[in-house]
């Protein structure tokens, strides 16, 4: 694979095949080259191809044009050029070879050899499988629920877990469990900064039983619009695998 800067052009395999990238993920491709292997910060990147042309642009600019790169260099066999350093930027995957050549344009050329190919095919299958390890629990429990609890106005117990704010409890908590959940509630609302007054209806369950300390384990909470006498709408969910209670 050829690339030339100069034109915005990829010259692909044996049949003169050309592609013309954008400016800016020519710029992109041309600045993640010149650095070697060297972490390339977002602010630079942003500062480089947008700021420094007039342009203004955002990490979602940003996204998006790396993104695009990446799928049009993996669709002529060029996978992984690019390892992203989340929250932080992206540096040149240094195991791909990297060649520079003087001429017009001075066109770079690089290519993965096959046992790396082969290597990030079986990379990208074990992430699969771990995502689907993740995934697959996960929804078998919101399976589960659906079937195990009772999620309508009518059948649950409704709790005023503060002025004008009620929740549903959708399985049913022992006094004590009450009084906790009713703290745990409040204080996840704290946390998520969210107002609950008579227009909303909160669903709250707590699938590990409720403890004496902070660490309140598997919790799900759910904040909804009332749009009728008996209907909710408009519902964000929240779902915590081991919720616990910060202190200032």
């Amino acid at each position: 694979m050829l690339f030339n800067p100069a034109d915005h052009t990829i010259e692909c395999g044996d049949n003169d095949e050309f592609i013309k990238l954008s400016i800016p993920a020519s710029q992109l491709l041309e600045l993640l080259i010149l650095s070697k292997g060297e972490l390339v910060t977002r602010d630079y990147l942003l500062t480089e191809v947008w700021d420094k042309n007039g342009l203004r642009g955002s990490n979602n600019n940003l996204n998006q044009y790396m993104s695009m790169l990446r799928r049009t260099l993996a669709s002529h066999g060029c996978e992984n050029l690019f390892i992203t350093i989340p929250k932080i930027g992206f540096r040149l995957n240094t195991i791909i070879s990297i060649e520079m050549r003087a001429g017009p344009g001075e066109n770079v050329h690089f290519s993965a050899p096959h046992s790396v190919q082969k290597k990030n095919r079986k990379e990208r299958w074990m992430i699969v499988i771990a995502f689907l390890c993740i995934i697959l629990p996960l929804a078998g429990f919101i399976i589960l629920k659906q079937f195990t609890s009772h999620y309508d106005i009518v059948s649950s117990e409704m709790v005023e877990v503060a002025p004008n704010c009620h929740a549903l409890y959708l399985h049913k908590f022992s006094d004590n469990e009450k009084l906790r959940a009713k703290n745990q509630i409040n204080a996840m609302l704290k946390e998520l900064k969210l107002k609950c007054d008579a227009g909303n209806t909160l669903l709250f369950d707590n699938v590990d039983p409720i403890p004496d300390d902070d660490d309140y384990g598997r919790t799900f909470l759910s904040y909804c619009h009332n749009v009728g006498e008996k209907t909710l709408g408009n519902c964000t969910d929240f779902f915590y695998s081991g919720w616990k209670e910060h202190h200032e």
